[in-house]
């Protein structure tokens, strides 16, 4: 026993970890030994390095669990067209990506470009895990809803970091926390060359699962309805196209402090991502769609501005203003949990 308490006492595991961190990793890499460190000061882990424990603690959150039962796109008790028209009733929803799968694909590329690129695998894959916690249910729709109502406005990478540090604390390294909040690229680009790894790693996570989603959905007709000089640069499938981006940012990043795309990819991506927008995320039915979770939403909060009292429990901090509060239990419902409010506020849902 005193050998065992010894071993844990002199963290050699993680030591090791560090001291390899900083023989192995480029020298513009972030090292988890020089991490700026947690809002509130703790132990270190015998074992993990402080990004590893950050990526542990948040697949292990509350709301990791939640993001399992949040749209990424396509909302199943929503949808119309083809595929639902034959399944006599909504996508039944299986195989179409949520948040907490979008935030797996996201993971293993942003590791897999981090790999590539002699940064540091854990501080990009736990930003990339964590990096859609704080977005609606509903997919578009929740976040145009909340956007609508929320006083001081809503973002959802700044809500993922007002979860993971507030309301369900799981106190972050600085260096994870800054990455989920500058995710986005509205936002000004994350403060490690990682962030960027994760930043790059959405948007090709989410063009693709969405493309493959919309394909499976019969939204489009089959893959040669993608611009042809997308196909032409990226590949006539989404897993092609996934392999090609990967490839293209490490083979420009390489070497080099910098995580970037080259001119022909970036082209490609963006064009392809005006054609999504164009065919997939604007058609009629997904604007119904989003019509439809905004109307519930917004209902919602209301509701929970005149009747407080009847918010789920824990979801918010009883010290804020109800209008914050109610911005916070919503943010954090599943699609499910947000149908089934608004029946006990108002009764069965109705279109």
């Amino acid at each position: 026993m005193r050998a065992a308490e010894d071993w844990v006492q002199q963290g050699t595991v993680r030591a090791e970890l560090e001291a390899a961190e900083a023989r192995a990793l480029a020298p513009w890499a972030a090292k988890s030994a020089d991490s700026a460190g947690r809002g509130s000061p703790e132990p270190e882990d015998p074992v993990r390095t402080c990004w590893m424990r950050d990526l542990d603690r948040i697949i292990f959150s509350r709301a990791m669990m939640r993001a399992h039962g949040k749209t990424q796109s396509f909302i199943p008790a929503f949808s119309e067209g083809p595929a639902a028209g034959r399944q006599g009733g909504p996508y039944i929803g299986d195989h179409f990506v949520t948040r907490a799968t979008h935030m797996q694909h996201t993971a293993r590329i942003a590791a897999t470009i981090a790999q590539a690129l002699a940064l540091n695998v854990p501080l990009a894959s736990a930003i990339a895990t964590g990096h859609d916690l704080g977005h609606a249910c509903f997919g578009h729709g929740g976040e145009a809803a909340l956007q609508e109502v929320a006083p001081n406005g809503f973002d959802h990478a700044t809500q993922g970091a007002r979860l993971l540090s507030l309301l369900e604390p799981r106190n972050l390294t600085q260096e994870v926390l800054d990455g989920i909040a500058r995710h986005s690229w509205k936002h000004e680009p994350p403060s490690t060359l990682e962030g960027m790894c994760a930043r790059l790693a959405d948007r090709i996570a989410y063009l693709t699962a969405d493309l493959t989603d919309a394909l499976r959905a019969e939204v489009l007709g089959g893959i040669d309805e993608v611009p042809e000089p997308v196909r032409r640069t990226l590949g006539d499938t989404p897993s092609d196209m996934v392999g090609v981006l990967v490839e293209d940012v490490i083979r420009h990043s390489r070497g080099a402090p910098r995580a970037v795309q080259g001119a022909a990819c970036a082209e490609a991506m963006a064009t392809l991502r005006s054609f999504m927008f164009e065919r997939v995320y604007l058609r009629p039915d997904a604007e119904r769609q989003t019509e439809r979770a905004k109307r519930l939403l917004v209902d919602l909060y209301h509701h929970y501005l005149e009747h407080p009292e009847t918010m789920p429990m824990g979801a918010s901090l009883a010290s804020d203003p109800v209008s914050q509060r109610a911005v916070d239990a919503i943010a954090g419902m599943t699609d499910r949990y947000a149908m089934a409010a608004w029946e006990i506020a108002f009764g069965p849902a109705g279109d």
